[in-house]
């Protein structure tokens, strides 16, 4: 398996530490390179198979990020966002929330760091009982039922965050990819049309999420569009591979060219790679056409 992780909008100011774990006794624990980029070994031989994989990668300073994958061929991507005005921490003083929620959150909180799912699903839920409109406790039991491989709970989780705090871009984040996961690309293109329409800056993964759903909904503007703008901040390689078939579905095969080679330039070691490479000569034997 291999993947990127990206930090406050570019590469983590220290290697991050990762961990892979899958079922049949799968594991891998490292760190990143100076680009955020990770090769994940598991198993006595690289041709060793595992299904239901969660990748889990810290850096002081930033929040958690986990992403699941349905097998260990793939690849991943992990995003972390700074801890700063508007992280747990300091939601944590937030006046408006009762002490006694705010001392569940802070427990739930703790249940998450400790991947203890249930413990912080039963903390998270008792402090929205307590305070029905704390939005970050709704995001964080989120992230404790995606713990537990409850997508859906968690999908549900996510949108009560949003309705309470429309600019808690996290959710969205969050919520998109669980969708994308089981392919409901209606509902990403939804979800991340939402947030974008607050121009989201300092969340590119939103438009990365947005361009692949709806590229795969065959809006290839709209699609373009999103790509452009998660390319522009040069955190995610596979934008350009997105962007390069957009732009061949188009009919622009050198811009496909480009992009696809870029996606390899970046991340030479991509699961895909021999995939990608088939798809650049078959781009450029249809300019050869033209």
């Amino acid at each position: 398996m291999s993947g990127r992780v990206v930090v406050g909008g570019s590469f983590p100011p220290k290697p991050a530490f990762v961990t892979v774990g899958c079922e049949g006794s799968g594991h891998w624990e490292g760190y990143t390179d100076k680009r955020g980029e990770f090769i994940a070994s598991l198993g006595k031989s690289l041709g060793s198979f595992y299904v239901n994989c969660s990748v889990e990668a810290t850096v002081p300073g930033f929040t958690r990020g986990i992403a699941t994958a349905a097998s260990n061929q793939g690849d991943v991507l992990i995003t972390l966002y700074p801890l700063g005005r508007r992280d747990e921490s300091t939601v944590a003083l937030d006046l408006a929330v009762p002490v006694a929620a705010r001392k569940r959150f802070e427990q739930g909180v703790q249940g998450l760091r400790e991947r203890k799912w249930k413990s912080a699903e039963a903390s998270l839920r008792k402090a929205i009982a307590i305070y029905p409109s704390y939005a970050w406790a709704w995001a964080k039991l989120g992230e404790a039922l995606e713990g537990s491989r409850k997508p859906e709970e968690a999908g549900s989780a996510y949108a009560s965050a949003i309705a309470i705090d429309a600019r808690l871009y996290l959710a969205y984040a969050r919520w998109a990819v669980i969708d994308a996961n089981q392919e409901r690309w209606d509902r990403v293109a939804a979800t991340t049309d939402a947030a974008i329409q607050q121009n989201p800056a300092e969340w590119p993964i939103l438009f990365f999420y947005n361009a692949v759903a709806n590229f795969n909904l065959g809006r290839l503007k709209e699609a373009e569009q999103s790509a452009g703008r998660a390319v522009a901040a040069d955190q995610f390689p596979r934008a350009h591979y997105i962007l390069g078939h957009i732009l061949a579905a188009r009919g622009d095969y050198r811009g496909a060219v480009e992009h696809m080679s870029k996606y390899l330039e970046l991340n030479p070691h991509a699961a895909d790679a021999a995939q990608v490479r088939i798809e650049i000569q078959d781009a450029r034997s249809r300019q050869q056409l033209l």
